[in-house]
């Protein structure tokens, strides 16, 4: 199983810096993009530095296929799409263009899945940013997960070591961990 750590850059910072420096050059490093997400500005030179040392699995929320193609240009080797924010994806495109893994951050908003399963079909896999209470607050948000783990690859975003057990029964391909906790949870 892996266990990937997880940075975030806001503001062009990236957060937590001086813990990149523990890791081994060639680690694979999930990059949440607060201001490709938030302000639609992706921090493109910054992954160009960090792409240097590390992989990159970039999410900063592309409208287009050119923000797609731009992430993968400055060095990401996987991509999260995010379908609120790019609604008219149209990953035959994006496979056009590239051979890099892509997944989809699983999306559900009033009690609607927010992509069909020929556009789960499609993708490299999907990443879950629901908790662990949520999941088990929301009926619906258990059986889509429950339901898209059992046909694809699935990360799980997770920060308490405690809730492994209850989040392997979803079988998932690895976890995102913020970079804080990534040694913690390597010990598993």
């Amino acid at each position: 199983m892996q266990i990937i750590p997880l940075i975030e850059i806001n503001n062009r910072k990236i957060q937590n810096f001086e813990r990149l420096e523990k890791l081994t050059e060639d680690n694979l490093l999930y990059v949440i993009d607060l201001d490709g997400i938030d302000k639609d500005e992706s921090n493109l030179d910054i992954y160009q530095k960090l792409s240097k040392k590390y992989q990159l699995w970039i999410d900063a929320a592309p409208r287009k296929l050119g923000d797609v193609v731009d992430i993968f240009m400055a060095g990401a080797t996987n991509i999260t799409l995010r379908k609120t924010f790019y609604p008219q994806v149209n990953l035959e495109k994006i496979r056009e263009v590239t051979e890099n893994k892509i997944y989809e951050n699983i999306e559900i908003y009033n009690q609607t899945v927010l992509f069909d399963d020929f556009f789960f079909e499609e993708v490299d896999g999907l990443i879950n940013f629901y908790s662990k209470k949520e999941i088990e607050e929301d009926f619906k948000k258990y059986d889509v997960i429950k339901n898209f783990s059992t046909k694809n690859k699935i990360h799980i975003y997770e920060n308490n070591k405690k809730n492994i057990e209850y989040w392997n029964k979803f079988n998932p391909e690895g976890f995102l961990v913020d970079i804080s906790k990534y040694w913690e949870f390597k010990q598993i």
